[in-house]
């Protein structure tokens, strides 16, 4: 009887080593393959961004940078201590409908994110890790287009004495620069040389003017984002 108690106990202890040897993981191989915990599936949270400054900048400006927010992180991962995952990053835009990677810009942070001028463009960051993927919310940036002076008709029109001029026959609605912080101004001269005088209230991109009858030459200018502009046209009224 003591023999065959004793043989059971030592094969018990067989089977424990065997289950041992069989679920322990070596250090090396925790780190290449992260265990799942609690048999949910290993997977990468993307984190967030933000975007500090003004979303929307003149043609003249430049974007700083798309800064992270949150660093991507792995949720239901046991790693080992003092070695977190090694997530990669891949910030992308829209082109086209599509989201397409942005060469190069791998990194937490999107430093200089290209918008060209008169364009709007989106950007996220793609985080992968364990054969996952997720995706951040979305920055959008928008770059005004560079100002133009717009155009105006070539002749004004007389009624009494008031003079109108309107937008040229090639009607320009966008003269680009900041569209909420157009300012419009109107010069008179009596030669179409110059030297050109400003006509008070003369503020909006049709002139109607109060003016004495005789011939002299208008021309517009339209300043916005720090620049200023004019129409290429002198208006010329009798």
């Amino acid at each position: 009887m003591k023999k065959t108690v004793l043989s059971l106990v030592v094969f018990l202890g067989f089977i424990v080593l065997g289950l041992k040897a069989q679920y322990t993981s070596t250090p090396k191989e925790i780190e290449n393959n992260p265990i799942e915990s609690d048999n949910s599936p290993c997977y990468v949270v993307a984190g967030s961004i933000g975007y500090s400054g003004s979303t929307t900048i003149c043609a003249i400006d430049n974007f700083g940078s798309i800064d992270n927010v949150v660093s991507a992180y792995t949720e239901q991962c046991l790693h080992l201590p003092g070695s977190p995952p090694v997530i990669d990053y891949q910030w992308q835009r829209i082109l086209s409908g599509d989201w397409v990677n942005i060469n190069g810009e791998t990194s937490e942070t999107l430093n200089n994110p290209t918008v060209p001028a008169g364009k709007t463009r989106h950007f996220r960051r793609k985080a992968t890790y364990n054969g996952t993927e997720d995706y951040t919310g979305i920055v959008t940036l928008q770059r005004y287009d560079f100002l133009t002076g717009g155009h105006i008709n070539t002749v004004g029109t007389v009624s009494g004495s008031t003079v109108t001029i309107d937008e040229g026959s090639t009607l320009v609605l966008d003269f680009g620069g900041d569209p909420n912080d157009l300012t419009f101004e109107w010069e008179v001269s009596n030669s179409k040389s110059g030297p050109w005088l400003n006509l008070p209230n003369s503020n909006m991109a049709v002139l109607v003017y109060n003016a004495p009858i005789g011939t002299a030459y208008y021309r517009r200018s339209v300043t916005s984002c720090g620049e200023k502009k004019y129409a290429p046209e002198i208006a010329k009224v009798n």
